[in-house]
């Protein structure tokens, strides 16, 4: 903005001088080097101090005679400038002079300023003897400040002291008669009864407020003059004719309205003029800020909007609004514009200029542009000059495309602002291009746009743009491929793409466009694969279940957008993933998509039991596939398969606590309706580092449904647990299926086993004590001891097993169980074996076995048995406690996810069964009132078999005590001699050494002493010795304890001594 243009616009503050000595052109030179005033600081009635940046000031000469009325002009400062060397002078001329002039300059809205100017260095101080010439003058005229000024300095220093301090004087004067006049005008206002008076009020603020560069106060102005001028019952001013140059005024007029009003020339036209041009003003004050540039918009397009309101049926309004655009756009103050903000304004309005021009041309000329309404029923009046621009339909379009060309240019400096603009103003030009023929010009710039439309979901637009494109492709006949982002596509391919976009407009069209995408894909057997989004809406639940045995299912939702007809479908097929990269297909042919919505299965013979992604979900309808591509990194699709089973399904399940038979550890095999399948294959693997099975291999396979074992070794024992996949793959009546599940297998035994053996002359009897390792209950089920020589010997169970035992971890004394072994002929060796069997479930395992055998017998419907085990049981735990407390079965509900599971599966719907059954179950059940499978118990016992043998003996006797007077009373202290029989038994027993050299020995203690010989050499195989024993107490005493040694001394012998459990009565 050039300082003419402010100049010509903005008012300024004036300071008014009376020169009658003709001294002030020796003071203007200092005065301009230090115009305008910057940084007056001024602090509004609301307590906030502001900066006024620059104050312009403009010298005026006077002649000394009366001010005018109007005060808006009346100068802030009123000065007459004198020179005074000598009282004479003063007393003549000065003192007169200034006497006719202060009454008739204004006290209130004006500040009155004395010069007193010298050319000496020093003003003489004693020119009135006891007083200056200054204090004179404050003396004579005493409402008159009074200012000494000087043109000789000492130096340059003093200089620019003396200027800045009168300058500083200068702007507090000012600030002090803008303060007075504000307060003088604001209260008028506000008491004003006269509306004329009341806006010349407003209009003096306003230009105060201008004068002084104060923006909001300025703007308030601005709004208080609106709103007051648009009351019509104030000021009903007539519409009024419009009139060009709204802008270009070359100098300040004050009180315009006011003048306008006074004269009963305000108009409603010449009122909205003088309301934006004051927003003009303010804008050249704010030095081109962001707001006040969006103010002055705002307020050129209000200014528009009310004048078209009042003149849009004018045959001048489009001539008038043309020219007005013209002028506000081409103002000189624009012109050095740095703003970008402005600059895009600019654009902005050329843009809306143009469309100006185009409605000027179509409404005079009747010309049309596609997709585009043109129709006026008013006939523009035209200027010639304008009419040239259009005279003809060629030169109309050739300047519109230069006009538009030449503002895309301009914005493609904002294009991250203006892109969509820049877009429409594309389609102008491409619609253009098809208009006269030019069709892939068209095809080029419609292609991006459409894009964009489509993509930010606005359908009309895109529809009809895209419509306009594939148009564009069918009348370029000699086109065969199109450049699509820098590749070049097969014609046919681009028009497949667009035919499908269209699918998405409403209404019948889509059905056309989808027999012409369809005719498309035929003709040209593209194979490309297209977004299933654009014709479906698809929901797929995350859940799988049972359709068949060992075949299972997942819904799927089809919602067509837009198309009404029937679609037949060749096949649909969906894919997942785990994250193990295997891929699991569930598929169906042949289905038909009728109504809106529609709803079918898509089934799998091949199962993998774990959690896995959606990858995508493919259909094919004729000979075109379309494709839906999920993201693997969203956790909504995720999908967790759980076994879940079908009545008559084939299945193998791998028992998950291992079996220890002997030294060897198994695993347990159990199989589910066999008879149903032609042949299987049941693959082991475990990628467990400590884990092999036979032969040191990392699988095991099993084809054979007599294989209810399969063995495994475990290298390390710093892990109780380890995993193992299985894969089961098996044909039925012709159909191949698979299934694969990963078990976590449990190789922590649950009971400890301790054997005490005592052997007998003819017997051998095996003391095992059991004790709970799990932390719970153990039932154990059947406890049997074999030989594997059954024929030589006879085992006799010390229990009986007609009902379990409960073994409860909590008891600290071990279970016992006895067996009593006979020889049936031969020796008893130490190479015999024996295997001592137990079977017994885990109490949740016992419990769930009655819990099916319950609900087999209660449901009576294998369906619902089956949908128990998939969507109930496992939400249910068992409470043990009630179980140990009464023996009733009772379950703890999972309620939550229970209620998730059973409201997704269809087959619960109205069985309100199932929720009483659940409180029966919840309430607990007598275990006595349920009657047991006893296959179902027998196939899920668990089984540990313990090896053990009779020990390697080197000497085996057995002892015989008996009284050789057996009529004797025995007293303390009296000997009795006792007869002795030491039997070898090497002819039941096998021991090492066959040659009987033996010590047998009776031993004293506290009860008996042996009188006489104790010791006796055993060298045959029978021997009988009498003893001589002295009872040392009264009362039942034990026989004395011996011992058999080598004749080393060795005590190595065994020794089966008939009388160790008898006592003995001494009186």
């Amino acid at each position: 903005m050039t300082e003419s243009d402010e100049t010509s616009i903005i008012p300024c503050v004036e300071i008014s001088y009376f020169d009658p000595f003709h001294l002030f052109e020796g003071l203007r030179n200092e005065l301009e080097q230090r115009l305008p005033l910057i940084n007056l600081h001024w602090k509004s009635k609301e307590g906030t101090l502001k900066t006024i940046p620059k104050l312009r000031v403009d010298f005026k000469a006077s002649t000394g005679e009366k001010l005018v009325e109007e005060y808006v002009l009346k100068p802030f400062i009123n000065c007459v400038i004198v020179s005074c060397e000598s009282v004479e002078e003063y007393r003549s001329k000065i003192r007169p002079l200034i006497k006719n002039w202060l009454p008739l300059q204004d006290d209130v809205y004006c500040t009155n300023i004395a010069i007193l100017h010298s050319n000496k260095e020093v003003m003489d101080s004693n020119m009135f003897k006891s007083i200056s010439l200054i204090e004179k003058f404050s003396k004579d005229f005493p409402s008159l400040k009074t200012i000494e000024t000087k043109t000789v300095y000492k130096s340059n220093e003093e200089r620019d002291s003396f200027w800045s301090a009168l300058i500083n004087k200068l702007k507090q004067d000012l600030l002090e008669v803008f303060e007075r006049r504000i307060q003088i005008y604001s209260l008028a206002s506000k008491n004003e009864t006269d509306p004329v008076k009341c806006v010349m009020l407003h209009e003096n603020l306003l230009k105060i407020y201008l004068s002084f560069q104060l923006c909001d106060e300025a703007s308030k102005e601005i709004s208080s003059l609106e709103s007051l001028l648009t009351d019509s019952k104030k000021f009903p001013v007539p519409l009024g004719e419009l009139q060009s140059a709204v802008f270009n005024q070359d100098n300040f007029t004050v009180n315009t309205i006011s003048t306008l009003l006074s004269k009963n020339e305000l108009t409603f036209f010449r009122l909205h003029k003088c309301i934006v041009r004051a927003q003009l003003e303010l804008f050249i004050i704010s030095s081109e800020s962001r707001d006040s540039a969006e103010k002055l918009n705002t307020a050129f397009h209000n200014f528009i909007w009310k004048l078209y309101s009042h003149y849009k049926h004018d045959e001048k309004w489009l001539q008038f609004k043309y020219s007005l655009y013209d002028e506000f756009i081409y103002l000189s103050l624009f012109d050095s514009i740095k703003s970008d903000f402005l600059k895009l304004m600019l654009c902005d309005l050329k843009n809306e200029q143009r469309e100006c021009w185009i409605q000027l041309a179509c409404s005079s000329m009747k010309y049309s542009i596609p997709l585009r309404d043109c129709y006026n029923p008013i006939i523009a009046k035209v200027d010639q000059e304008l009419i040239e621009s259009f005279r003809t339909k060629d030169l109309f379009y050739s300047n519109l495309l230069e006009k538009t060309t030449a503002l895309l240019k301009e914005y493609s400096v904002y294009t991250s602002k203006r892109q969509r603009v820049m877009d429409w103003l594309s389609i102008d030009v491409a619609l253009v291009y098809f208009d006269r023929g030019n069709y892939q010009e068209c095809m080029t710039i419609l292609q991006s746009s459409y894009d964009f439309y489509m993509e930010s979901h606005w359908p009309v637009i895109s529809t009809w743009l895209l419509e306009f494109y594939v148009e564009c492709i069918k009348k370029s006949t000699d086109v065969e491929v199109i450049d699509v982002d820098g590749d070049l596509v097969p014609k046919s391919i681009v028009l497949s793409n667009s035919y499908l976009n269209l699918l998405t407009s409403k209404g019948d069209a889509a059905g056309h466009w989808w027999d012409e995408f369809l005719n498309c894909n035929t003709e040209n057997n593209d194979n490309l694969v297209y977004p299933l989004d654009n014709i479906f809406l698809v929901d797929i639940p995350r859940r799988v279940s049972p359709v068949a045995p060992n075949k299972y299912g997942i819904d799927i939702s089809f919602s067509k957008k837009s198309i009404s007809k029937d679609i037949n479908v060749s096949f649909a097929k969906l894919l997942m993933k785990n994250y193990s990269d295997e891929f699991l297909t569930f598929s169906s042919n042949d289905l038909t998509l009728t109504g809106d919505t529609s709803t079918y299965t898509l089934t799998s013979n091949n199962i993998v039991w774990c959690t896995f992604e959606l990858v995508s979900l493919e259909i094919m309808v004729g000979t075109t596939v379309f494709k839906k591509e999920f993201d693997s990194f969203e956790t909504e699709d995720s999908l967790k398969l759980e076994p879940c089973q079908f009545a008559g399904s084939f299945n193998i399940d791998v028992h998950k606590f291992i079996e220890k038979i002997g030294e060897c550890s198994y695993l347990k095999l159990c199989f589910e309706n066999p008879e149903e399948v032609d042949s299987f294959t049941l693959s082991i693997t475990t990628s467990e580092d400590g884990v092999v099975f036979e032969g040191g291999q990392k699988h095991f396979v099993v084809k054979d449904l007599n294989v209810t074992r399969v063995p495994f070794s475990m290298l390390s024992t710093t892990s109780s647990k380890f995993t193992i996949k299985t894969l089961l793959s098996f044909t039925r009546d012709g159909e191949d299926f698979t299934e694969s599940s990963i078990h976590e297998i449990d190789c922590s035994l649950p009971l400890a086993v301790t054997v005490n053996d005592i052997y007998l002359e003819k017997k051998l009897l095996f003391d095992f004590s059991l004790k709970v390792l799990a932390d719970e209950p153990i039932i154990l089920c059947a406890a049997e001891l074999s030989s594997t020589s059954p024929d030589m010997f006879t085992i006799t169970n010390g229990q009986s097993f007609s009902d379990q035992e409960v073994l409860n971890p909590c008891l600290n004394a071990p279970y016992q169980i006895y067996f009593q072994i006979s020889k049936n002929s031969g020796k008893f060796s130490s190479s015999d074996s024996f295997n001592l069997s137990l079977k017994y479930l885990r109490l949740n395992q016992y419990l769930e076995v009655m819990l099916q055998t319950y609900l087999s017998n209660k449901l009576n419907d294998v369906d619902y048995e089956n949908l128990w085990k998939s969507y109930i049981l496992p939400f249910l735990k068992f409470d043990l406690k009630a179980f140990e407390m009464s023996r009733k079965l009772t379950v703890i509900k999972k309620e939550s996810m229970m209620k998730i599971r059973m409201n997704q599966e269809k087959s619960f719907a109205k069985q309100d069964r199932h929720k009483s059954l659940l409180n029966e179950l919840t309430s607990g059940i007598s275990i006595d009132e349920i009657e047991i499978n006893k296959r179902s118990l027998t196939e899920s016992l668990e089984e540990l078999v313990i090896c053990v043998k009779p020990p390697a003996m080197e000497i085996f006797f057995s002892v015989t005590f008996s009284r050789v007077n057996p009529t004797v009373e025995l007293e303390p202290g009296v000997s009795s001699v006792f007869r002795v029989s030491i039997t070898s038994l090497h002819d039941d027993w096998e021991t090492k050494d066959e040659q009987v050299k033996a010590v047998f020995t009776v031993n004293n203690n506290s009860e008996w002493a042996v009188g006489g010989k104790r010791r006796f050499e055993v060298d045959s195989k029978q021997i009988t010795v009498d003893v001589n024993l002295i009872p040392l107490r009264r009362g039942y005493l034990n026989y004395p304890a011996v011992e058999i040694t080598n004749l080393d001394g060795d005590s190595v012998g065994q020794i089966d001594y008939h009388d160790s459990n008898d006592k003995i009565l001494i009186f």
